[in-house]
């Protein structure tokens, strides 16, 4: 007769997030990372390295999490589960044969840390630092060892317990301590690298406003910030912007932004005039226009001009004119403001006049440009 074991599974979220993240994380990022931060260039590679977490690492925790949880087997079992196809289950195996060949590598390192981890819990932290002794530690052989087959067993007993008294119930412990490491060491390790890169952005940024060729830059910048708000990347502008107040005493980058959202606005006003008789389109169209000219650009973005498709494109075109005037005249805010019509409080004084006129032309080129376009296109 057949019997069936009831596999063990997670209490609830919480221990499968916690342990997601810790399976995710692992030793690599607290021991690893810093050292080869600093090697390969610092800030670039902690770009290229949030990068690629963002866009690999993320698909590929995703996929993996919705594998396990569709199939609710194995590698080797979630694969076959697709097909009956040699390729699918070679795809299986190397899943379930990388973590077997991953194991001694981080033993290893998991071994040198409960090392040290001891040898400060005991007084030794300073003998730790000294030159040589992290050399002399691995040369011994027995030593090492002891402290790989010591981690293996620790990691083999978790393992043992199960999913939700092994894993889950240490993850619930270890992950908040790693937090705290983490947290440590973004403000000794990472916060200088973050503010060198921040004052490389903001450096570069200031070039390019103050420049040689900033027209050039106001209009590429005025006409592709609208499709950052559309991907959710217009918030890190937030973060130049302080930047540049800090370093510089006031931000040319932020005008061009309230400049834009009201590009936007100005387009949903010509869609208003077009659609005056359509009182179903009025209801989303006056309060979308309201709310860009007050700096929340989402409504009149996702609610009417992306879906007419030209009234986004002309409230582009607006923004990035507006965005050419506003850095010729080196507008100049003091402040991060209202994104829209009440961002002119937020300029400095000597160049309120010159937003003023930015934003006559961000509310009249959009306008008349739906307008035209619209009526070619009989939109009504």
């Amino acid at each position: 007769m057949e019997t069936h074991h009831k596999r063990s599974a997670f209490s609830g979220k919480l221990g499968f997030v916690l342990s997601a993240a810790g399976a995710s994380v692992g030793l690599g990022n607290i021991w690893r990372f810093p050292y080869l931060a600093a090697k390969y260039g610092g800030g670039i590679f902690l770009l290229i390295y949030i990068l690629l977490a963002v866009t690999f690492g993320y698909t590929m925790i995703i996929a993996e999490t919705a594998l396990g949880r569709m199939t609710r087997k194995s590698p080797v079992g979630a694969y076959s589960h697709f097909g009956k196809g040699k390729g699918l289950a070679f795809g299986g195996w190397i899943n379930a044969v990388i973590p077997i060949l991953i194991v001694p590598y981080y033993s290893v390192i998991g071994g040198w840390v409960i090392h040290y981890l001891a040898q400060y819990l005991t007084g030794h932290g300073s003998a730790l630092a000294s030159d040589g002794y992290f050399s002399g530690f691995i040369s011994n052989g027995l030593l090492a060892e002891i402290s790989f087959l010591l981690f293996a067993f620790i990691t083999l007993g978790i393992i043992f317990a199960g999913v939700r008294n092994g894993v889950e119930r240490v993850s619930k412990v270890m992950m908040p301590i790693l937090v705290v490491l983490s947290v440590i060491i973004a403000h000794t390790v990472l916060g200088p690298i973050g503010w060198k890169i921040g004052t490389f952005i903001s450096d570069i940024v200031y070039a390019g406003i103050s420049g040689s060729f900033r027209v050039v830059f106001g209009a590429i910048f005025g006409f592709v910030y609208a499709p950052l708000v559309i991907t959710g990347l217009h918030h890190m502008s937030n973060a130049i912007d302080m930047q540049l107040i800090a370093d510089f005493g006031g931000t040319m980058l932020w005008p061009m932004i309230a400049l834009s959202n009201i590009a936007q606005g100005s387009a949903v006003l010509g869609m208003i005039y077009l659609q005056r008789k359509n009182a179903a389109a009025q209801e989303v169209n006056v309060p979308s226009c309201i709310s860009c000219y007050l700096g929340v650009t989402e409504p009149a973005m996702f609610g009417v001009n992306l879906k007419f498709h030209f009234p986004f494109i002309c409230g582009m075109i607006g923004s990035a004119i507006a965005a050419v005037v506003c850095v010729a005249t080196s507008t100049t805010a003091n402040a991060i403001g209202v994104g829209g019509i009440p961002g002119i409080l937020s300029i400095q004084p000597a160049y309120m006049l010159s937003f003023a006129l930015c934003m006559a032309i961000a509310i009249v080129v959009p306008f008349v440009l739906t307008v035209i376009v619209g009526k070619k296109k009989g939109v009504a």
